[in-house]
């Protein structure tokens, strides 16, 4: 197993991901599509609660003392529900692709 850094495996490279693959339905994928599209407001929100309470450990008696991010963190809710879209779609593509010639 190669790693590229003292605590963490290549991805790819464990036993996890060396296990077969599952075969979901498509109604499977669109449960858990729709179960993860509900939950995407409640994600932002603890994302920014979580930004908070960085900043937050970062000040000593709410003085300032610089930026603790290396950019400012910024997140909407449409590139979170786009980006969920597309990785339904890119699932359900190498789903097709990987048991097509199969079947």
């Amino acid at each position: 197993m190669t790693f590229h850094n003292a605590e963490f495996p290549k991805i790819g490279e464990t036993q996890e991901h060396a296990a077969p693959v599952l075969r979901r339905s498509l109604a499977e994928i669109v449960a858990e599509y729709d179960e993860k599209e509900a939950a995407i407001p409640e994600a932002i929100a603890a994302f920014s609660q979580a930004e908070t309470a960085i900043n937050v450990a970062a000040c000593i008696g709410g003085a300032y003392g610089g930026q603790v991010f290396s950019r400012s963190p910024s997140l909407y809710e449409r590139d979170v529900r786009l980006a969920l879209l597309r990785s339904a779609w890119k699932h359900v593509y190498d789903r097709a692709i990987a048991y097509g010639s199969r079947e």
